[in-house]
């Protein structure tokens, strides 16, 4: 078992034939579409197909937490056992939350090794990223992986206590800005460097942080240069894909995520900025330093996304399903089809080397055996 003091990155993939692509995009989407309807199906039930404006009180919101949870993982891991490829997964969301302040015990976690066949890959997954916002039918939970070639993702190392890290400290921005931010300035100092890159005012700069006590000194400095702060109350992963791909929008409106957040999520949005070669960093969260300022309290291993995920680029994908309404990418969440009861349509982003790809399925709610 390593250890943050022990881990070495990691160089060529252990030899195993990737699957086909297609035939991997078909399996990995049908995997977190199914997720995604597990999910829509308690979301329904939740709140009637209505979003709700007011907050569940704690106890509530973590009873739904636990039941949309502990039902996705299942159901994500349904398609993979029957897929014609293997998938091993070292890291799955869920570990994080018996923290106190989330649900003060583990949610189940997809770990393990499914499907069937000499070809292999390895994926991260949540099942459910930002539960925040499924529990109370908002926008923007989705059902998501990152994949690439077999053993070429780093595994999330353990660290004091002898249980896996739970956050990253990120830094994810488009390609125009490889070489030009790094987890080793200060935001200030990223800030100007990207205005002098691109030549373009702080405020066509959009700097996406968690609202989080260890990020404070991040956005005081977002503020203190004039660049538009994008607060986030729940759920990073969108803003690190959005991040990633803002160059496909607008070259001269960046989008940076920027802060402490989920390690899982950090690992997934790391195989998307190394899909398509944008900048991303990771730098390990020593548990002392949870709530620490991250401006000041600066240790912990970094890794660049090419140093974390060692596949091959055309290898490498995120692949989510929009459980509710997505606001980044403008898709739908599931719904049943009207005209055939039992039937969910699921809209699911793929984002490679290729670029961006949607694509529509009319699916049944497969249960796990």
């Amino acid at each position: 078992m390593a250890t943050a003091d022990q881990l070495e990155l990691k160089g060529k993939p252990e030899s195993a034939p990737f699957p086909e692509p297609g035939i991997v995009r078909i399996w990995m989407s049908r995997a977190t579409a199914n997720a995604a309807i597990s999910a829509h199906l308690h979301v329904r039930r939740i709140t009637n197909g209505v979003p709700l404006e007011v907050d569940h009180p704690k106890d509530v919101k973590n009873k739904y937490t636990e039941d949309i949870d502990s039902d996705a993982v299942p159901a994500m891991r349904a398609p993979l056992e029957i897929a014609p490829f293997q998938s091993e997964c070292p890291d799955s969301e869920g570990d994080k939350e018996d923290s106190p302040d989330k649900l003060g015990k583990p949610m189940p976690t997809l770990i393990g090794t499914f499907g069937h066949g000499e070809k292999k890959l390895s994926f991260i997954n949540d099942p459910v990223e930002n539960t925040t916002a499924a529990t109370h039918g908002r926008p923007n939970a989705v059902s998501i992986v990152g994949l690439s070639d077999f053993n070429s993702i780093t595994h999330i190392p353990f660290i004091e206590d002898g249980r896996k890290a739970h956050y990253f400290a990120k830094l994810f921005a488009p390609r125009s800005l490889n070489g030009v931010v790094s987890q080793d300035k200060s935001t200030e100092e990223n800030l100007h460097d990207v205005m002098d890159a691109l030549q373009i005012p702080a405020g066509q700069i959009r700097v996406a942080v968690m609202e989080r006590d260890s990020n404070a000194s991040i956005i005081e400095q977002v503020k203190k240069v004039g660049a538009e702060f994008v607060p986030i109350k729940s759920g990073d992963l969108m803003w690190c894909l959005e991040a990633v791909s803002s160059d496909n929008r607008d070259p001269k409106r960046p989008i940076l995520m920027m802060g402490r957040g989920g390690a899982e999520e950090g690992s997934i949005a790391a195989v998307a900025a190394h899909a398509v070669g944008a900048t991303g960093q990771l730098r390990l969260v020593y548990r002392e330093d949870e709530t620490a300022d991250l401006e000041v309290v600066k240790r912990g291993q970094v890794w660049n996304a090419d140093e974390f995920v060692t596949g091959k680029r055309e290898h490498s994908m995120v692949i989510f399903s929009a459980i509710t309404k997505n606001l980044p990418f403008d898709m739908p969440g599931v719904y049943e089809d009207p005209q055939h009861p039992g039937l969910y349509v699921v809209t699911s982003m793929i984002m490679d080397s290729e670029g961006i790809k949607f694509r529509t399925d009319w699916l049944p709610f497969q249960k796990a055996a």
